[in-house]
C-alpha cells in the first residue's frame, strides 16, 4: 500500500469535481442513450411505420430497434477502428489533449523505455560526474531523475 497524504476537505473542490463528473457522465452515457433512443423512435415513426413494405418487414418498434442496434454497433465499431488506425485525426487529437492538459501525463504500460531510456541515462550520469557542471545544473538534473523514478514507481509528481 502506498502512503498518500491526507487532503483536507474543500467544498469548492468537491463542487468542481462533482460538476466535472456530472458533465462526463451526462455527455458520455445519458446523452448517448437518449440520442440512440430518439433516433430509433424517429426513424421508425417517420420512415418505417407508414411505408408499406418496410412496415411488413419490421411491424413493431422493438424489432426495428433490435435490428437497428445489430446493424449500428458493428458499423460504428468499424468506423472507429478506421478512425483510430488509418487516419491521423486520432493521433492529432491525443497529442493536442496532452499538450493542452499537462495533468493527464501518465506513463503508458510497456512504454517506460521512451520516458527513461536507462541504457542511455545511466552512462550519462557517469559522464556528467567528470565534466564541469554547475551546482544548479546538477540539482536540476537530479530532480529530473528523481521525478522519473517516481513516475516509474507509479507515484505522482506534484507541480503545485
Amino acid at each position: 500500500m502506498r502512503s498518500e497524504t491526507v487532503r483536507e476537505f474543500k467544498p469548492r473542490r468537491l463542487l468542481y469535481r462533482s460538476w466535472l463528473n456530472f458533465r462526463i457522465a451526462y455527455g458520455r452515457y445519458v446523452a448517448l442513450l437518449l440520442g440512440i433512443a430518439n433516433t430509433i423512435v424517429l426513424l421508425y415513426r417517420l420512415g418505417v411505420r407508414d411505408i408499406g413494405f418496410l412496415s411488413e418487414i419490421s411491424p413493431f418498434l422493438t424489432v426495428f430497434a433490435m435490428t437497428a442496434i445489430a446493424v449500428a454497433v458493428p458499423v460504428s465499431t468499424g468506423f472507429c477502428l478506421y478512425h483510430t488506425k488509418r487516419t491521423g485525426a486520432f493521433a492529432a487529437n491525443a497529442s493536442l489533449s496532452t499538450e493542452q492538459n499537462p495533468y493527464v501525463y501518465k506513463v503508458v504500460p510497456r512504454k517506460k523505455e521512451t520516458l527513461y531510456p536507462r541504457p542511455c541515462a545511466d552512462p550519462l550520469v557517469k559522464i556528467l560526474e567528470h565534466q564541469p557542471v554547475t551546482d544548479e545544473e546538477k540539482r536540476e538534473f537530479e530532480e529530473a531523475i528523481a521525478k522519473t523514478y517516481r513516475l516509474l514507481e507509479g507515484r505522482r509528481i506534484r507541480t503545485d
